[in-house]
């Protein structure tokens, strides 16, 4: 089996990006976010997707240059439209957009409609964690079923992914809230299998 460093892998996907007309510092920001996923042992969310996202980009189902786009703005609430663009892209920014309305007000809820992929939810949990915030994340898919209920033969639930973490030391590292029991370690609890783990599973 061939081994690449994680510098080698940023580069490469960042490569395959731009070929297929990405924006090099869009490329550059889904490439990290790819590999650091599987850095961090989420490779169903990792640098596998990479083919994924290209089959995406020539089918137009994914415009690899779409910016954030404000829809409602009051306050401490903040609604972005995506253009169906990277949500690494996408979600990064509207994680920053939300941070700078804490420190204004206090508290923020953010909402982001109409994005590609998001990525590795817990990536958006780490960074508000970095900034020494809470956050609550939830997502949902416009796809038909795909999760496969506990023992179930079929898939039966869409997927719904969630993430909450905060910084509990001064290191970089995080405590993952999952109920019924927060403790340190914890990662959010899926309602099934999901498909990328799943296909990874079956490699």
């Amino acid at each position: 089996m061939p081994l690449f460093s994680h510098q080698h892998l940023r580069v490469l996907l960042k490569q395959h990006l731009v070929r297929v007309n990405t924006a090099p510092e869009i490329a550059q920001k889904v490439a990290d976010n790819l590999v650091e996923a599987s850095l961090k042992g989420h490779d169903s969310h990792g640098v596998t997707l990479l083919p994924r996202y290209i089959r995406a980009i020539l089918a137009g189902d994914l415009n690899a240059n779409a910016e954030l786009k404000i829809v409602r703005d009051a306050g401490p609430i903040l609604s972005f439209e995506g253009g169906h663009g990277f949500g690494q892209l996408l979600g990064e920014q509207a994680m920053t957009a939300g941070i700078e309305r804490v420190r204004q007000f206090g508290v923020a809820i953010v909402g982001l409609a109409n994005s590609h992929h998001l990525g590795r939810i817990g990536a958006w949990a780490e960074q508000v964690a970095d900034a020494g915030l809470v956050s609550i994340h939830f997502a949902n898919v416009a796809a038909p079923a795909a999760v496969l209920p506990f023992e179930g033969l079929r898939p039966g639930l869409a997927p719904i992914p969630s993430a909450s973490a905060y910084r509990y030391t001064t290191a970089r590292r995080w405590c993952w809230i999952s109920p019924p029991a927060p403790s340190p370690g914890i990662k959010p609890v899926w309602p099934g299998m999901k498909v990328g783990k799943f296909l990874k599973a079956a490699r």
